[in-house]
This record gives structure tokens, sequence and C-alpha cells, in this order.
């Protein structure tokens, strides 16, 4: 899946999706009459166990499943979020391609914010290569790069581009810790100077005891495809496993 998926449309600072319905098979309920509240400048946290249902949500508000697009709610966050980074666990990046060349194809230099400062793309990137800590340079070869490399290379992305959604399914995965806090501080900093919208589902508790994510109020939990809480997770987030 390509990170940049791109539409046309107008846009709002906050969003309600309402009764969130999906089965893969008849009678197999995945997402079961789900109801939740996103908006710009705020990042909304989601938990859950394995086979809860928090990647298939995530694609569904997102319009990528069978009949997402049926529900109105769905239809018009894609209609009116021009923009989306999706980041999925089970995704690929071009292995044969160098870091320069990927971050080219996903570049879009009319909404860079760092187009003012630096003259060229290839300025840019190297200052997002400085930022993230990246153990790479510009001419690196993908599948010459370690899995948590090619991790924080999708998410340099974040730094050349100006996108309306964060999708973030389970981004942490496969870093290590310095690298886990250069994502943090990533997502942290992207939310906050682009003012849009996120959605993250993670178990790692090096984010979810970390400051910044600690003090999120938009905080959600799936159990067997229904959300089944909204607030903090608390007291007892271990009872909950996450």
């Amino acid at each position: 899946m390509n990170d940049h998926v791109k539409r046309k449309g107008t846009q709002q600072s906050h969003h309600k999706f309402i009764n969130l319905k999906f089965e893969y098979v008849q009678d197999e309920i995945v997402l079961d009459s789900i109801n939740f509240n996103v908006e710009k400048g705020k990042l909304c946290l989601m938990g859950g166990e394995n086979g809860s249902g928090k990647t298939t949500l995530l694609k569904f508000v997102c319009g990528l499943l069978y009949n997402s697009l049926k529900n109105e709610s769905v239809r018009k966050f894609v209609s009116e979020n021009p923009s989306q980074f999706l980041y999925f666990t089970d995704d690929t990046l071009y292995p044969d391609f160098s870091v320069n060349d990927y971050l080219f194809l996903n570049y879009k230099e009319t909404n860079s914010k760092l187009g003012q400062k630096y003259r060229t793309f290839r300025d840019r990137l190297y200052e997002a290569i400085e930022q993230s800590k990246i153990q790479a340079t510009p001419d690196s070869l993908i599948n010459k790069l370690s899995s948590g490399n090619r991790i924080i290379l999708r998410f340099i992305n974040l730094l050349l581009n100006n996108y309306d959604v964060l999708i973030l399914d389970e981004p942490s995965t496969h870093l290590d810790e310095e690298k886990t806090q250069s994502l943090i501080q990533l997502i942290k900093y992207y939310i906050e100077s682009n003012n849009c919208y996120c959605i993250l589902v993670t178990h790692d508790p090096r984010l979810l005891n970390h400051k910044f994510f600690k003090i999120i109020e938009d905080k959600l939990w799936l159990k067997n495809g229904s959300l089944v809480r909204e607030g903090s997770f608390g007291a007892d987030k271990e009872n909950n496993h996450i």
C-alpha cells in the first residue's frame, strides 16, 4: 500500500464516526456498532488484545474495506481529508529503491512544511534523515536496511509532507529503544505542527507509559469488535493487557 492516498475535498477540525459495522463472513461480526470522535491536533489512542478488531477498524475508517464507504460518516471523513498517511504492519516498501527514490515518490513539494527553508528536495531529505536518526544515507538501498530503519524511513515522509490524516497500526513494532523514542518525538512534533487527525493502535508499553501518551484523553478500548470503554486506561490497564 502506498503511504500517500490523495483525494479532493474540504476539511473540518473534528469528526464523529457513527455506527461502524463490519463482518468478513455472514454472522461473524468483526466491528459491532462502534461510535467515536477524532479531532485535529489531538491523538486518538486505541488499545485491545490481538483479534479485537483494531486493524480492521483502522482500515474501515479509511474506506479500504468492502462496503465501508456505504457508511455515511466514513464516506464524509474520506472525502473531506484529501491526503492520508497509512501505516500498517503488513505493508511493504519497494526493496530495490534507494532511500532518495522512495521518498521522492511520495513527496509533495507544494505542501512541504520545509519548503521555505530548504531550496531543494535533497536538502530537505538530509534534514529529515538527521531529525529521524535513521542509520542510512539518501543513496542507501531499502533492501539493505534493518527492519527498524525501514519503519523509520516510512515516517521520514511525515517530515517531508503535509498529511491530513495519520493512521498508525503498531508503529513501534521491531524498533529498539532509541528508535522508539525517535518515533514518539516525530509523531508528537508532526501532530502539533500540522494540526492533523491521528489514530494510533498500540499495545507497546514503551508508548503507553510515555508521558506524551499517558496524558491523552481520547483513548479507546476494543474487545471482540466492540468499543467497551472510552477514556483513561487508568489503574486497570494491567487487567486489560494493554
